[in-house]
């Protein structure tokens, strides 16, 4: 039927069954219908797939929408869904509809068991239509009521759900009844329609752009078509309002570099390399899209080397993280190389698409480059891991086969394990840290690697050393995503052996001989497990066949292989192999040799079948008969002679000669006795031919070496004439039986049992292990001190050594071994040793002075041994000396006195009891300087002895020195002269000092003459101008100061008033310069500021001071007439210098007349006579002077009574002594006070 015209209408229609005409049955059923509706106008998810890769550049619809235009869906995306009431009598479904204004909606519902009773129609809870059923299944169409109600709810939902450019909102179906209940026949047709906007990064024209590389253009257009699907068949009309497009780039190469045509993520990485022609703008980015399954990625990598970003699935493409892209600027071309890989989560997928475009600063996006890995049928992407291969190695290199099943324990195997991907034959396999492959031994992880060597693993693994089976188990696991397959497990087993196979025993000595024999069966034992080996064969060398070199002896590569007959059962423990020999074709004397090569199963190789080195052979025998070994009676000899004496610890050698036909190799028995006579001990030296040694049962012999020797150095095995060369010691423990002597003895015997025995008398030999000391031997060895006759005098502590030797007393033998020698001194041992008899040792004197025996002995000795040293005179004695000479006495200098710059002799006694050593005795002395201790003058005089005698108590030695060399400027400075007398006597004793002190020490210091200024102040040298001063008066104090010394200087002069009080005060200070041998007045102004007693003391420099007289200074008083007309000068005295000067004057005025009257009358005349003359007038004194004084007459009288009586101190006078130092009077009428000044006045006291 044909609905065209009805659009948006809902119609209807049935099916009915009839039988046909001529069916004459009762009954019949139709079992199946299907049925179904075409309408030819709505598609359902329609879409637009430009790549056909299942992303879609347009449309696709959600399931739940139906029918583009016609909603038939519910919410399960199926034309019908269940609605069971059940017991609970409702139950509900849901549906989308469209959001527009809606024309027509209906649904049917069928209860196949139970009632329907009603059905509601709800939207956003609320019910906008309702039916009650009773037939129990119906259509239902909302009638324009009940739609009006639908679309006023719909128009103010805010749930919405938009689809191909359609809103949806959520309708509920409620069913009432019981039973179950189908609802279906949904049918809500709407206008649909989409607008698509396409920008150019839309999916939309990527996808055009896309598919526009594999289309062919027609005058430079492109016919694209568009790929229209449907999931049912339906109509679309289709209308482009619009497109723009760009000639701004063009795409001109690619090439992709990469693996192989399937990729996977390998720790390869994957290149792209695209070429694009830009004009009229710049390249700013490229656009990397990776589309395949389920995954799609982007990123976007500028050009300016920006950090890319990335959408989508983005994180599983890796890029280079040192260089993931790169570009090349070419005029206007324009080369991009993007490096990348992908990670093991991106799922398999059979086409894997990767694509490339350029962005300009335009937007404009270029044509992809596409390379696409997988078609159909071929795996595009793969990231299933398996293990490829596992190669297990010997120690040798040697690959193991697969049906290799023993392996040797503690053997070492080489293990080679490729890793790849499933159905992929590369070297792709995972990237480090992207899996890890175990390797278990049993159920134990030995180790695992998450890196590998390109996709290989190789390692190293010990096999353990135990016995059985073990298996080795690998394992690919993934660590990021990666899938497996049933090969990323591989196991094989080994069966460990741990047991070697060796040869036990063979029918023949290792050098044997033999009769000649054209079946000569050799036999040999072997022993393996778990089964005997099979690879065995023996290598035999005939002497007349295979001697290439001509040398009589088998050498490397002149063996030829000779096979075995195996045991019958090789399950068992031990196997007897079997292989037999012609030797008729060699003559008696030649030789045939053999050995056995060969490994077991596991690889172990046979042990102790002997090799083809020299002399390694399994056996060697010759072509020859028995014969008897025989001894010669003189075949015993010492080296180097005779031993009638044998010491201990000495190495002895000898020889023994002896003749086996068959050679060393057939003796059995070979014993030298050196005690043969001696039942209890023979000394027995045995030699044995396997290991070419010799041994003893006798405690008392120690060999040293042991050799069987022949015609040309060590006997070959088949040498007849031989010597038995031993080197042995005796012990100390060996008896010494006196008188007795050994004889010494052999006995030789062969393999069949032939034997001889023949002892030597004429060898016979005693023992003795007696040492000594000789006396005579031992010496002292000073490095100071003096040896004396029986010994030696030393110092205390003094270094000395003592040497000797040490022999056998039997035979005055020099030990050859290292012997020590006990020497007892000072209540101490001490140990020397001895090389080839000759000890020294060194030892110390005692610090104090003491006598000491120093004895020795020999103390080596062991066992036996017996010190023979000579105790009576094996006695050194030690004086220790430990004063040494002692100043007793300097005679000359005297002491205390000063030497002057010239040459002086020295006289010392000195005190020693031991000897003087005269020739070491010498005068030290040096010139000192005091203020600095530095020395000027130095000098070493000999000391000679007065006197025979060298030891003494006063023992005088006499020498001397000179000072000459001392120049006055020199003494102008203190100095001092220094000395000591340097020695030593015969005790090396160092002279002492004075008194015992130190050597070194001076024995006397004396002062040399000192050039220095000197200056005093001799007693009553200080005077004063006057002794009656009153305050504001001055008195002048002069103090005479002398140089007593030996050179001109200066000193200061200090002037102090001191007062009674002890108060001071500096009247002055002054430096004066005084020639030596004079002195110089020094005088200063004296004015007293105060009243009392006080004086002047005169310090000079620092050492000298003295006190001038004590004064009463009186208070100031008025003066008088006199004292106005002469001041302080005597009135008497102002009168008599008056007198005088008149005198002068007149006397003057009498000679110029003289002069006058006279004038020419005398040439000359002799002035200094007449000048003499004046002199002696000027030197007159009036005696009477002192007593022309106006006083009272009874003071005049007292006074000329104390002057006639000055002279008398026993007649009575009324003048007293001052404490003042003046001489007083009191006139008790008139109460007035009279004193004596310094001039001799007599003064009244005002």
């Amino acid at each position: 039927m044909s609905l065209l015209g009805n659009e948006g209408t809902i119609g209807s229609y049935q099916l009915r069954f009839t039988s046909s005409s001529n069916n004459s049955s009762d009954t019949w059923e139709v079992f199946d219908v299907t049925m179904g509706a075409y309408g030819g106008i709505q598609p359902t998810s329609p879409a637009i797939d430009f790549a056909k890769d299942g992303i879609l550049e347009w449309g696709g619809s959600d399931a739940r929408v139906g029918s583009w235009g016609w909603q038939d869906r519910f919410e399960n995306g199926l034309t019908y869904i269940s609605a069971n009431p059940g017991i609970s009598g409702s139950s509900s479904a849901k549906a989308w509809i469209p959001a527009v204004d809606l024309t027509s909606f209906t649904f049917s519902a069928l209860s196949s068991s139970g009632t329907l009773s009603s059905v509601n129609l709800n939207h956003d809870g609320q019910t906008v239509a309702n039916w009650y059923v009773e037939s129990g299944s119906s259509q239902f169409v909302l009638n324009h009521t009940q739609l009006a109600d639908l679309n006023a709810s719909v128009a103010n939902t805010n749930s919405l759900v938009s689809a191909l450019g359609t809103y949806f909102t959520e309708v509920e179906f409620e069913v009432f009844g019981t039973g179950l209940v189908t609802l279906a026949g949904l049918g809500v047709p709407y206008e649909a329609q989409s607008t698509l906007m396409a920008t150019a990064d839309t999916q939309f024209i990527l996808g055009l752009n896309g598919i526009r590389d594999s289309l062919s253009s027609t005058g430079g257009v492109h016919n694209i078509p568009l790929p229209l699907t449907s999931d049912t068949a339906g109509g679309l009309h289709v209308s482009i309002e619009g497109l723009n497009s760009s000639s701004s780039v063009e795409l001109l190469n690619m090439n992709m570099i990469t693996d192989g045509p399937v990729l996977t993520p390998s720790q390869m990485w994957n290149t792209m390399e695209v070429t694009y022609k830009v004009s009229s703008s710049s390249a700013t980015s490229v656009r990397f899209d990776l589309v395949g399954g389920n995954h799609s990625a982007t990123w976007n990598l500028p050009l300016n080397g920006g950090t890319p970003v990335g959408t989508g699935d983005s994180a599983l493409v890796e890029l280079h993280p040192d260089s993931p892209l790169t570009s090349f600027v070419n005029g206007d071309e324009i080369t991009v190389n993007l490096t990348f890989r992908i990670e093991p989560a991106w799922d398999d997928s059979e086409i894997l698409q990767a694509s490339a475009r350029l962005v300009l600063a335009s937007g404009v996006l270029s044509i992809p480059a596409t390379h696409t890995w997988g078609f159909t049928g071929l795996q595009g992407y793969e990231n299933d891991l398996e293990i490829k291969s596992v190669v297990f190695r010997d120690s040798f290199n040697q690959e193991l086969s697969p049906t290799h099943y023993y392996i040797k324990a503690g053997s070492t195997i080489q293990i080679e394990i490729q890793i790849g991907f499933e159905g992929i034959n590369t070297d792709a396999a995972f990237a480090d840290g992207e899996a890890v492959v175990e390797f278990y031994r049993g159920e134990n992880l030995v180790m695992n690697t998450t890196t590998l060597d390109g996709n290989m693993w190789n390692f190293t693994d010990n096999v353990p050393f135990s016995f059985g089976t073990a298996a080795w188990h690998f394992e690919v696991k993934p660590l990021n995503g990666s899938g497996t397959t049933q090969d990323a497990i591989f196991s094989r087993t080994f069966h460990i052996d741990s047991i070697t196979p060796q040869v036990l025993e063979v029918n023949m000595d290792r050098y044997d001989h033999r009769i000649p024999s054209t079946t000569q069966t050799v036999q040999i034992q072997i022993s393996d497990q778990p089964v005997l080996p099979q690879n065995i064969n023996a290598m035999v060398w005939k002497e007349w066949a295979d001697d290439a070199n001509m040398n009589q002896w088998p050498d490397p590569g002149e063996y030829n292989t000779v096979s075995l007959y195996l045991p019958s059962n090789l399950s068992t423990l031990i196997g007897q192999y079997t292989f037999m020999i012609d030797d008729t074709g060699g003559s008696l004397g030649q030789k045939v040799a053999a050995y056995l090569v060969g490994s077991d199963s596991a690889g172990h190789p046979l042990e102790f079948g002997g090799g083809n080195g020299t002399d390694e052979h399994l056996f060697m025998y010759q072509l020859a008969t028995d014969g008897a070994p025989t001894v010669a009676s003189n075949a015993f000899s010492h080296v180097g002679g005779k031993k009638p004496w044998l010491h201990p610890d000495t190495p002895y050698e000898f020889n023994v000669n002896i003749v086996e036909p068959n050679g060393g190799s057939d003796l059995s028995t070979v014993v030298v006795e050196l005690a043969s006579n001696q039942g209890s001990d023979p000394l027995p030296i045995l030699w044995d031919f396997e290991t070419g040694n010799c041994t003893t049962t006798s405690p008392h012999v120690l060999i040293i070496d042991c050799d069987m020797l022949g015609t040309n150095g060590p006997a070959d095995p088949y040498e007849s004439d031989m010597t038995l060369n031993v080197k042995m010691r005796l012990a100390w423990t060996t008896p010494d039986l006196g008188e007795t002597r050994r004889e010494p003895g052999i006995r030789v015997a062969d393999r069949a049992g032939q034997e001889v025995f023949l002892a030597f008398p004429e060898h016979r030999w005693r023992f003795s292990a007696a040492m000594e000391v000789p006396e005579e031997s031992v010496k002292l060895i000073l490095s100071q001190g003096t040896l004396l006759s029986d010994g030696a005098r030393l110092a205390p502590s003094s270094p000395f050594e003592v040497a000797g030797g040490v022999v056998f007393s039997e035979t005055g033998q020099v030990p050859e071994f290292d012997c020590n020698v006990d020497i007892f001194f000072d209540g101490k041992t001490t140990s020397a040793s001895s090389l080839n008899g000759i000890w020294s040792v060194a030892l110390q004197a005692p610090s104090t002075t003491a006598t000491i025996a120093m004895t020795w002995s020999v103390g080596c000795l062991q066992g036996q041994g017996v010190d023979s040293t000579d105790q009576v005179n094996s006695v050194r004695w030690i004086i220790v000396d430990g004063t040494g000479p002692e100043p007793v006495e300097v005679s000359n200098p005297r002491p205390n006195s000063v030497l002057e710059a010239e040459s002086h002799e020295v006289r010392i006694l000195l005190s020693e009891d031991g000897g003087l050593d005269v020739d070491s005795l010498e005068l030290v002395w040096w010139v000192e300087e005091k203020e600095t201790g530095d020395r000027i003058r130095e000098g070493i005089e000999p000391l000679s002895l007065v006197g025979p005698d060298i030891s003494g108590l006063r023992l005088e030695v006499v020498g001397s020195f000179n000072l000459s060399e001392i120049s006055l400027d020199m003494l102008e400075n203190r100095l001092s002269v220094h000395m000591y007398v340097s020695g030593r006597d015969l005790a090396d004793n160092q002279v002492l000092g004075l008194g015992g002190s130190q050597p070194g020490t001076s024995v006397g210091v004396w002062d040399m003459v000192w050039l220095k200024p000197e200056f005093e102040l001799q007693t009553g040298s200080i005077t004063y101008s006057r002794f009656l001063v009153e305050v504001g008066q001055t008195s002048i104090v002069t103090a005479y100061v002398e140089n007593t010394g030996t050179l001109d200087g200066s000193v200061e002069v200090l002037f102090l008033e001191v007062l009674a009080d002890g108060n001071r005060s500096t009247l002055r200070r002054v430096t004066v310069a005084i020639p030596q041998g004079g002195g110089t007045p020094v005088s200063t102004d004296w004015n007293p500021s105060q009243t009392g007693l006080q004086w002047v003391e005169v310090q000079v420099g620092e050492d000298v001071s003295s006190i001038g007289p004590s004064i009463d200074v009186r208070p100031q008083r008025e003066e008088g007439f006199s004292e106005r007309v002469f001041g302080d000068v005597h009135p008497l005295l102002g009168s008599f210098a008056a007198l005088l000067f008149l005198s002068i004057i007149l006397t003057g005025l009498i000679w110029a007349r003289r002069m006058t009257l006279n004038r020419g009358a005398k040439s000359e005349y002799d002035w200094d006579e007449y000048s003499s003359e004046f002199d002696d007038d000027d030197e007159y004194e009036d005696p009477d002077e002192d007593l022309n004084v106006d006083i009272p007459t009874q003071g005049a009288s007292v006074a000329a009574a104390s002057q006639s009586t000055s002279s008398s101190t026993t007649q009575e006078t009324d003048w007293v002594m001052g404490s003042d130092g003046y001489w007083w009077y009191h006139d008790k009428a008139a109460n007035e006070w009279w004193y004596k000044n310094a001039d001799g006045e007599i003064v009244r006291l005002d």
